[in-house]
C-alpha cells in the first residue's frame, strides 16, 4: 500500500498549544496529473492538523454539506459557500489548496500550495507554497539526495505548514488590520507552455505570493461566479464588464493577470539539464481599466549557479516561486507602494 512508506513524524511546535480551533479540509484541486498526490497529500495534511492541535471536522460530515449545497469548486469556493459551510458545521477556518507538482521519478519533486479562509469574515488570511526536488538535499558526491517521493512529500508539506498552526491563524482572524484595506482579483493566467496545469499553478502560488505580502485577495471563486454569470471564463485578459464587475460587487482596488510561456522540470539524470520559466503579468487599475504595469519573468535553474554548482535550483516548482516573488515586486511593489495610490 502506498501509504506504508509514509513515517510517523511529530509536527508539534508552537501549535502543541492546542487552542479551541476548528477547520475543515476541502478537496484540493489536483495540477500534477498524478492521483497519488492526492491520497499521499490529504493523509499528510490530516496528520498534520491534527499533531498541531486542530479539531478537524469530520470528512463525512463536511461532504454531506458540500453534497447539500451542491459545493464542488476544487481551490474555487465563493465567499457565499463558505458562509454557507461555516453556519451549517460552526468552524473557524477552511482549509483549501493545490497538489502543483508530485513527480514519481529518480530523483522526484513536488510542490504544493494552502490557503487558509477566515469563515466569520469570508477572506484569505494566511497561504503558503512550498517546492523541493530530490535533488535539493545532495551534498558532497550526492550524500543526501532524497528518492523517495513519500519522503520529499512529507519535507515539503511540513514546510508549508510551518506557521499555520491555531496559535498563530486564531491570532489573525482576531486581527482586524492583518491585512491591507486595498483588494486584488488575481484572474488566472493563460498557457501557452506545453503543461497544461502551468497556468492554473502559477495563479495559485501567486496567490500564496500576494497573501503573505500582505495583500486583501479576493476569493478566486468569487471571481470564478462573477465571470460565469456574464457566460465567460477569462484567462490571462480581462473585458471592461468583468472589470467594472470586480469593482463594483467584489470591491476590487486592482487586478492581476498574465500568461505562462514556458514551464518545464529539467531531465534527471542529464548533465546540466533544470528547470526554466518565462511568464509575464500585468497589474491594473480595476476603476479605470488602465494597466498600471507590466513585467516580464523568465529563469532557468542554472542562473544562480556557483562553483561546483552551488545554486543550482533543481525544483521547478522552487523556481516558479522565485520568478513569481519576482513578478509580484516588479508589478505591484513590496506591499501596496503602487504609483495608483496617487491617482
Amino acid at each position: 500500500m502506498i501509504l506504508s512508506g509514509i513515517a510517523m513524524t511529530s509536527f508539534a511546535g508552537e501549535g502543541s498549544q492546542r487552542p479551541s480551533a476548528t477547520i475543515a479540509v476541502l478537496p484540493f484541486a489536483n495540477y500534477s496529473g498524478n492521483a497519488d498526490a492526492q491520497q499521499v497529500g490529504d493523509s499528510l495534511i490530516l496528520r498534520f492538523l491534527n499533531e498541531q492541535g486542530w479539531t478537524v471536522i469530520p470528512r463525512d460530515s463536511l461532504r454531506q454539506i458540500l453534497r447539500k449545497h451542491r459545493i464542488r469548486a476544487k481551490n474555487g469556493i465563493s465567499a457565499e459557500q463558505v458562509a454557507v459551510i461555516s453556519a451549517e458545521l460552526s468552524v473557524d477556518c477552511l482549509l483549501i489548496g493545490s497538489f502543483d507538482i508530485y513527480d514519481d521519478k529518480e530523483i522526484p519533486e513536488t510542490a504544493v500550495s494552502f490557503r487558509i479562509i477566515d469563515c466569520e469574515n469570508q477572506r484569505l488570511i494566511a497561504a503558503a507554497s512550498s517546492a523541493a526536488s530530490g535533488e535539493d538535499y545532495a551534498g558532497l558526491f550526492g550524500m543526501g539526495r532524497i528518492t523517495s517521493i513519500i519522503d520529499l512529500n512529507r519535507k515539503v508539506i511540513t514546510r508549508a505548514f510551518a506557521d499555520l498552526n491555531p496559535t498563530r491563524i486564531m491570532s489573525l482572524k482576531a486581527d482586524p488590520d492583518i491585512l491591507s484595506a486595498k483588494r486584488i482579483a488575481v484572474v488566472p493566467f493563460d498557457n501557452f507552455s506545453p503543461d497544461r496545469n502551468a497556468g492554473d499553478i502559477i495563479s495559485s502560488i501567486l496567490i500564496s505570493e500576494l497573501i503573505r505580502a500582505g495583500w486583501d485577495v479576493i476569493l478566486p471563486g468569487d471571481i470564478f461566479q462573477l465571470s460565469r454569470s456574464q457566460n465567460r471564463v477569462t484567462r490571462g485578459e480581462i473585458d471592461l464588464d468583468l472589470m467594472r464587475g470586480l469593482a463594483e460587487k467584489l470591491k476590487a482596488d486592482y487586478v492581476i493577470t498574465g500568461s505562462v510561456f514556458d514551464f518545464a522540470s529539467g531531465t534527471a539524470g542529464v548533465d546540466g539539464s533544470t528547470p526554466k520559466i518565462e511568464l509575464n503579468g500585468r497589474l491594473i487599475d480595476s476603476r479605470t481599466g488602465r494597466i498600471l504595469s507590466i513585467a516580464e519573468i523568465g529563469s532557468r535553474g542554472t542562473d544562480s549557479e556557483l562553483l561546483f554548482r552551488s545554486g543550482t535550483c533543481y525544483s521547478l516548482g522552487k523556481l516558479a516561486q522565485k520568478n513569481i516573488r519576482n513578478l509580484r515586486k516588479k508589478i505591484a511593489g513590496e506591499r501596496i507602494t503602487n504609483f495608483a495610490d496617487n491617482d
